[in-house]
């Protein structure tokens, strides 16, 4: 009876242990003030492309090639988990250069360094990460 009881709890037990051992900054804890200002950059940086409510729809967007990503879908496109660091290498757009040649989306970690943003790479990534979790906080699923 003891060893079936084992049995039975040891693959729990290993989830256990695995989502704890799960890097933390893989998906940062939900911030509301990082959220807020997240909003804000969102709404000075984002919308003209995306839509006010992050679907696509901008004003710009019928321009755009490719057209700008739905970004209230993107957990649901994952399999349910938002894709934070993902999000951040894809705003930030620095290592990824090269895919930025036949799209409109901007380099923003290099923009934010050109502005009143940011003047680090440091303070560049907190920016992007704010709007990460802006977005996060519009996931649909």
């Amino acid at each position: 009876m003891r060893q079936s009881v084992s049995r039975a709890l040891a693959p729990w037990f290993v989830a256990a242990v695995v989502l704890t051992l799960a890097p933390a900054s893989a998906q940062p804890p939900e911030d509301p003030g990082l959220v807020k200002a997240g909003e804000s950059l969102y709404g000075r940086y984002c919308t003209s492309c995306h839509g006010a409510t992050a679907e696509g729809d901008g004003r710009l967007a019928g321009s755009l090639r490719p057209t700008p990503s739905n970004l209230t879908l993107l957990a649901r496109d994952n399999g349910g988990a938002f894709p934070f660091q993902e999000v951040v290498r894809k705003i930030d757009g620095t290592e990824d250069v090269e895919d930025r040649v036949f799209s409109d989306m901007p380099t923003w970690g290099r923009s934010f360094l050109e502005t009143e943003e940011a003047a680090t790479d440091e303070q560049v990534r907190e920016t992007v990460e704010r709007l990460a979790h802006y977005l996060r906080s519009v996931q649909t699923l």
